[in-house]
């Protein structure tokens, strides 16, 4: 009778995938939240989904974003110029395109995951 039953199985795409980290083809996508004006800098560990960071700069004139990205940059090892900014220019939530790195969701999971 009721056509739409969920069987409770998981889909095996969603399981390789947390809120925070999704793969899309060869990209990444980080859902982060930001605290700007922060010391020490990095990575806190998880909240409501999304990556929580701290960053030294103040979100003024782009100098919070600015700092995100070198600091991403550097914690994921890879060149700044494969980081994009997709979601949250003026917003705490942000969401990132980190180019070509997909291959490294499982190992980004665990790394961070572990910090929450």
């Amino acid at each position: 009778m009721g056509g739409n039953r969920d069987t409770g199985a998981a889909d095996p795409a969603a399981l390789s995938e947390t809120p925070w980290c999704t793969a899309l083809g060869q990209d990444l996508l980080l859902r982060l939240r930001i605290r700007p004006r922060a010391s020490p800098e990095g990575m806190e560990g998880l909240h409501a989904g999304r990556l929580r960071v701290r960053v030294s700069a103040a979100p003024v004139d782009g100098a919070a974003n600015e700092r995100l990205m070198q600091l991403l940059a550097r914690e994921l090892d890879v060149p700044r110029a494969s980081l994009i900014l997709m979601r949250g220019l003026r917003s705490r939530d942000k969401d990132v395109l980190v180019r070509a790195a997909a291959r490294r969701l499982r190992e980004l999971t665990r790394r961070f995951a572990a910090r929450g």
